[in-house]
């Protein structure tokens, strides 16, 4: 049987294999998070429209919806029909 001599880890090795478990660790838990992330994401989109019937609001939803569209076409029509608002003023503002 041979003797073997025990020497302690220098510090280079140290540091070395320290990163090189904290990297691994560290792919393997990013790697397991989007798999959970993914995971998650499909089946809140498979339940969603049963949780918004059971909330209720699917109706609420649609109103807001309209409503957010009307909004945005209003802001990006905004100045012609300011202009429109204008004119048809000055039109008026002669007979007064």
């Amino acid at each position: 049987m041979t003797d073997k001599i025990m020497r302690p880890i220098r510090q280079t090795e140290m540091d070395y294999w320290n990163f090189t478990i904290d990297s691994e660790y560290d792919n393997r838990k990013n790697s397991l998070k989007s798999e959970m992330v993914d995971e998650i994401n499909d089946i809140a989109d498979t339940n969603y429209p049963k949780f918004v019937k059971a909330l209720k609001v699917d109706k609420l939803i649609k109103d807001i919806d309209s409503l957010h569209k009307d909004y945005h076409k209003f802001k990006s029509e905004k100045e012609l029909i300011e202009l429109e608002k204008k004119r048809k003023k000055s039109v008026f503002s002669k007979y007064f």
